[in-house]
Order: C-alpha cells, then structure tokens, then sequence
C-alpha cells in the first residue's frame, strides 16, 4: 500500500540522517546535531517548498485527488434492453439507461450507422422494425471505453379493448369484453379467461362477451395477432381481476327503500319499490341491491323518490313524480323507473331528497322543488307545485342543505343554521310552530358552533362543536323520545336542546322517530322509538336519551329510516337492523323485525360462486 511504502521511506531517511536506527547507537550519536525540541541540523535552512506529506526524494503523485483517493478506473456499465421490443404505430421508443465512472466522464451514442453524438443516460431513440444496435462509449483522461447493446423492434398490431379495469372488484358478472384490432384488417383476436392454471377460451369478443368469474381470481388475456412474411406477431393486453367483498362509501335511507354507493361508484337500491324509488319498475320490493346504472357520487334516498349526482356533477331523479318532486317539470301522479335529469347543469354539490318535495345546492346557492302549499319551499312562489329546481330566496351563502319530509334547513358559509317550511311540532327550532316560507334562524345555543343539519320526519339535529367537544343538538316533538333529551312526553322542543348523554357524538341522523349518531370511538347510539328494534338493542319501548347499538361494529356512517336503521362500518361493510316488512333490511331474516345489525345482502359476488 502507498501508506506503507510512504512509513518505509520516512525510517529510511531518519537512519541515513542518523536519527537512531538501533539501540546500540550512542544516544549522542542519535540526536544527529539536531537540538532537543526538533529543527533543522546546524547550518541547513529549512525547506519550505517542500511537502510534508512526501519523503525526501520522492515527488508528489499528480493522480491523487484533493481528498486523497485515486479517481478509479474508466468503467461502462448499460443495463440491458430486454429483445424483441413490441410497438404500436410507426416507431418504437427505446430508452437506454447506462453509467460512467469516474466523474467527469464524457459519454457519446451511435445508433445503427448514424454519427455518434453526445449523450446522457437515460437515451432515448426511436426506430423502425427490425435490428437495431447502439454503441455507447466512454472517454476519461485520454482512455475510451465502449458497450455494444443489440436489440429487435417488432411492429404490432394496434389492439383496443374495452373491458373493466383489472383489481378488485365486487361482482362475478363484469360485463361485456371488446376488442379490435385499429390498424390492421388481417390481425386475428383472441380472448381467454385464466385461473388455477388452466385457460378458457371466451368466444365472440369481438363483437362482445359476457365476462363472468368463476373463481375468486381471475385474468384476462387478449391478443391481437398478425403474419408477416411466414412471421407472427402480437400485440396482448392482460387485466387481473379479484373478486372480494363489496366495499360501500355512501348510505342514504328513506322510509322503506335505501340506496348505497359502492367504492367503485356503482349505486344500488333495495326495499320497498312501490313507486319505482329503487330506479327499476320491478319488483315491488326487493330483498336485493338493484343497480342503478351510472358513476354516482351522492345519493338522497325521499319517501317515494330517490335522487343523486353522478360523479360529472349532473343530477338525477326518479320514482314518484308527483307535485313535481323529481324536478324534470312534471307534476303528473306518474313513476319514472329510469333516471330523469334536472336541467342541464353539471356542477351540483349536493342534493337532499324529502318527502314530496327536493333540495339541491350549487357552491353556495341552494334550490328546492316540489309540493310548495303556503310557499313552504321558501323559493319566493305561492304556486301549489314547483317542478323545476327554483333559487331559495335570500342572500346567503350556503355549505349544507337538508330536506325532512315537509321542512327544509340549511347551514351558511358561516354557520347560521336556518330553517322554513311547515312549523308544526317546532320542527324549524326558532322558537315557535308557524309555517314559514322563508329561511328563519334556528335559536343560537351558548357555546356551541352548528356544524351539520339533519332534518328528519317532524324532528332536526344538529351536529355542534362546543367546548366539551362534538355534542348533538335536537328540537321539535319530545314524544317516543327521538330527541334524545330525557322527555317522553308532549312537550314541544321548540329550540335546540342537547341530547341527554356525556358521550360526545357526532354525524347525527334523523329518522321518522328515532335518531342515531357515532362516537369518536366509532360506536353507534341511537334513541327514540324502538317498538321495532330499529335503536338496536333487544329491549322494546322507548330510548329517551342515546344507548349503544348492541354489537362489536364500529361504524363510519349511520342513518335512521322510518323503523329501520343502517349503517357502513368501518370496514366498509352495509349493516341494517329494525323493521322488514318493506325488505328495507335487505336480507332475509326470521319474522318481520330484528335488533340485530345484519349485513345486506350481496349475491352478486363470493356468494355466487
């Protein structure tokens, strides 16, 4: 090693000066003439040119950077290029990623007979079909190093396919699978179905075949063949499919129907279907989800009437079109299966279906249309029906809007929470019972902010952060106890009055005559009503104030129908419980009612098989 030869040299000169190079020497003769404390021998100047790193006699090495290590070796190094490359259209595209040591480094790159130029890593070159080969070279300090990288372009055919996306998906049946070749009128398709290792055949997809799984993991395999002077080549497109259970991300309930949307954005619909609510004009109800066709973002499932938005932003509604609550500008006692759109926006943010009337609420500006006696929609009109989506008079600017079955609040930008309609029972929460045709404040409550409204039957709550944390507040008729305050009676609530628990909860719902609402720990509670069940604990009677829906769930939503209650957990999974004489529950279940959380049913998936 250098250091070594360096120590070597260092012991040879002190002996030659007379350093000492053994203990028999004198110890005069091994101070060499030089004083104690070090210097130069008498009558020499010092050196100081001289390095003190380098022996006497021995010149500095020139190659040795600053930092004291040799700069190393020219070295090339090219990742190799994975031959033959398959391409579509004219030219392919070959990246070429290589390394050159040491820095400083220069690199240049000659495809085919092309001049050389200079080039960096990643390369990219485009080339037509066939041999191919690019040399890159390396040059330091007058020595070249160079790499030679052989590759074959194969032009395929341009392969188009429509199918689902490969992943997880929820339902054996996808759907149809097409393919066509764009480019080539002589190309061969062919499709096939793997699983457990083995291969099927799918027939006809050209023109379109029924994918369908039949094992829980599944993959797709289409090609696109040509020939080419006695050669073939393909062009394939491979989607992996795993079947798992549904996944849902949205929840709304009427009174006997209820509608969820699944993580893939697909909504479904089941219960009672006696007007058409569940967006197919059969059954009369039905214990399964039904389909609604479309990418949906929101679903508000009314009375006798769903609406939603689809994930564009335009809205939708179908069912019982009566007083002109689907919006298309009918008022007609008809049913409409298939989903009608509202006008021909395509920004709405949110939408909140009542009984016989609809709000929705664009950025800041909320709409209602609908069954109007006495004005009640609060749009500024008398007219008994108003069948197209009408500004809700007033200047504010509104976050959230919620429509009960004949009253309607909202909350501002600010977080005035307001409400109009009919006034009976204290519903609307200013303070008395009169009907109202134009947003009115809700009473403000000490210490507490309204953060979310939810209008139910005859009843509101409201989330609210106060300094305790997240409270609900609720006001209207105490009876059955679906205010959750303590009172069983014919007291009216005629302002917001807090729920009688210490438990802090939040995303409140409102049913007919119960309520339920979440924990931070993400445990359900529920009150009111419970004859059916539908608060989820085995006793009947009535809950005047929150108790713990009896099961290990824990929920993300929560929803109170008419006396049946639903909900996502946390897991994704839809759980329903109360009444099921509608199959609001949908599932089947022994007798017409139970207080246990069940899941719906889902026999479009794992079941199936």
């Amino acid at each position: 090693m250098r250091i070594r030869r360096r120590l070597w040299l260092v012991l040879v000169v002190l002996c030659v000066m007379g350093a000492g190079c053994g203990d028999d020497d004198p110890p005069e003769d091994r101070d060499g003439g030089i004083e104690d404390g070090g210097g130069e021998p008498d009558g020499e100047e010092p050196d100081t040119d001289a390095d003190p790193d380098v022996p006497d006699g021995e010149e500095p090495d020139s190659d040795v950077p600053d930092d004291g290590e040799p700069p190393g070796e020219l070295s090339l190094e090219v990742d190799p290029v994975a031959s033959p490359i398959t391409f579509e259209g004219e030219e392919a595209e070959v990246t070429l990623s290589f390394s050159c040591e040491p820095a400083g480094c220069v690199t240049s790159c000659q495809l085919n007979e092309l001049a050389a130029e200079r080039c960096t890593s990643p390369y990219e070159v485009r080339v037509d079909a066939g041999e191919h080969e690019v040399v890159i070279r390396g040059s330091y300090d007058g020595e070249e190093v160079e790499e030679r990288v052989v590759f074959r372009t194969v032009q395929v055919p341009a392969l188009e396919v429509s199918a689902p996306p490969g992943g997880d998906v929820y339902r054996a049946d996808l759907g149809d699978v097409r393919a066509r070749c764009t480019d080539r009128e002589d190309c061969t398709i062919t499709c096939e179905v793997c699983a457990g290792g083995s291969c099927q055949a799918l027939e006809g997809c050209e023109d379109g075949a029924a994918l369908v799984l039949e094992q829980a993991e599944v993959e797709l395999v289409v090609r696109a063949c040509v020939e080419d002077d006695g050669e073939e080549s393909c062009n394939e497109n491979r989607r992996t499919y795993t079947l798992v259970d549904p996944e849902w991300r949205a929840l709304s309930l009427g009174e006997t129907h209820g509608c969820a949307i699944l993580a893939d954005d697909t909504l479904w619909c089941w219960g009672n279907n006696g007007d058409a609510q569940l967006g197919s004009p059969e059954p009369e109800r039905s214990l399964r989800p039904l389909q609604v066709e479309g990418s949906w973002a929101q679903v508000s499932a009314g009375t006798a009437h769903t609406c939603g938005i689809r994930t564009e932003g335009t809205l939708w509604c179908w069912g019982q079109q009566q007083y002109g609550r689907l919006g298309n500008g009918q008022v007609g006692n008809d049913t409409l299966a298939d989903p009608v759109q509202v006008g021909e926006l395509d920004d709405w943010d949110e939408v909140s279906a009542g009984d016989s009337l609809t709000c929705a609420r664009r950025d800041t500006e909320a709409y209602c249309w609908g069954y109007n006696p006495a004005g009640r929609l609060g749009v500024g009109s008398t007219a008994g029906n108003v069948p197209a989506p009408a500004l809700v008079s007033g200047e504010r600017a509104w976050q959230q809007i919620s429509a009960g079955a004949e009253h309607i609040c909202g909350l501002t930008e600010g977080g005035e929470a307001s409400c109009w309609g009919r006034g009976g029972d204290g519903r609307l929460g200013y303070g008395g019972t009169e009907n109202l045709s134009e947003p009115t404040a809700v009473g403000e409550v000490d210490d507490a902010t309204m953060v979310r409204l939810a209008a139910g039957f005859q009843h509101t709550c409201a989330d609210m952060a106060t300094s305790r944390g997240a409270r609900v507040f609720c006001w209207g008729p105490a009876s059955t106890g679906r205010l959750g305050t303590g009172d069983d009676s014919t007291t009216l609530i005629l302002e917001p009055k807090e729920v009688g628990t210490d438990v802090e909860l939040s995303g409140v719902s409102s049913g007919n005559i119960h309520s339920c609402a979440i924990a931070p720990d993400d445990v359900a509670w529920c009150w009111g009503y419970n004859n059916h069940g539908q608060i989820g604990v085995e006793q009947t009677g009535n809950e005047l104030v929150p108790v713990e829906v009896d099961t290990t769930e824990t929920f993300a939503q929560i929803e109170a129908g008419k006396i049946h209650t639903c909900g996502i957990t946390t897991a994704g999974a839809l759980l329903c419980w109360g009444e099921n004489g509608d199959s609001e529950l949908g599932r089947e279940i022994e007798g017409t009612e139970t207080s246990e959380p069940g899941p719906v049913s889902w026999p479009y998936g794992l079941e199936a098989l």
